[in-house]
Formats: structure tokens, sequence, C-alpha cells
């Protein structure tokens, strides 16, 4: 089991995981973020791509991903390189500007599919997008 500041990480199965998360998908009260925070190659990224995320995509729900370390050339497999084995604070940060358009251009992208599914009607999308970006 993997430690973090002194503390063992909590093993949640996967099953269990899923059935919570598509759960809280399905009944959500407020839209709000999901993190997914653990060592490394545990499936994190995984379990949302591959087995989630097209099931949240659909009617009435609208969910983005954003991975915030695409950004790092020299860690990500995006760039042909892999993951830091050891932690990620021995990488140079990623620039600020450069993950608010990773997460503006998230929102833009859920908003135009919002609108196309009729989650939002067409005359609303400027309160949903940032700065009033017309898709």
């Amino acid at each position: 089991m993997s430690m973090v500041k002194g503390k063992a990480w909590r093993i949640i199965p996967r099953p269990l995981l899923e059935t919570v998360l598509n759960n809280h998908v399905q009944h959500h009260r407020v839209p709000q973020p999901l993190i997914l925070h653990g060592p490394r190659g545990v499936g994190k990224t995984t379990l949302i791509l591959e087995r989630l995320f097209e099931r949240w995509n659909t009617g009435p729900h609208i969910t983005g991903y954003v991975d915030f370390a695409e950004s790092l050339e020299d860690y990500h497999p995006k760039h042909g390189q892999s993951y830091p084995w050891t932690s990620w604070t021995t990488c140079s940060p990623p620039k600020l500007v450069t993950l608010n358009d990773q997460l503006e251009n998230c929102l833009e992208s859920m908003t135009q599919r919002a609108i196309k599914l009729g989650t939002i009607s067409s005359t609303k999308y400027s309160t949903f997008l940032p700065n009033g970006i017309v898709p």
C-alpha cells in the first residue's frame, strides 16, 4: 500500500468506485468538479476515460475531462513520454495561462455538446461560456 504524508492510501475496489461515481453522476444535486487522487498506475484515468466517461455524456448530463498534466511535455504520454515515477514536485509547474486555456476549451466543448443534446437552449449558452465566447 502506498503512503502519502504518513497516511496509507485507502483501497477502494473498482466495482464499488464505479457504482459510487455512476450514482453521483445520475443523481447529482450540484454541478461540481471530481478530482481523483492516488498513486501512479492504479487506474484513475483509465476508470474515467475508458469505463465511465461516455455513459456520463448522455442527456441530461454533460461531462468534461481536463488533464492538467498534459502541458508538461517532458512527462506526458501525449508527447511520447511517461509520467514521473517519483513525484510531480520534481517537474516544473505548468503555466497558469495554459491550464486556464485547457479548462476554457473543455467548458466550451461541454457547452456545445449541451446545446446539441438540448440540455441548455442556444439562447442561454453565453451564460455558460467564459468571456461570452460564441462557439
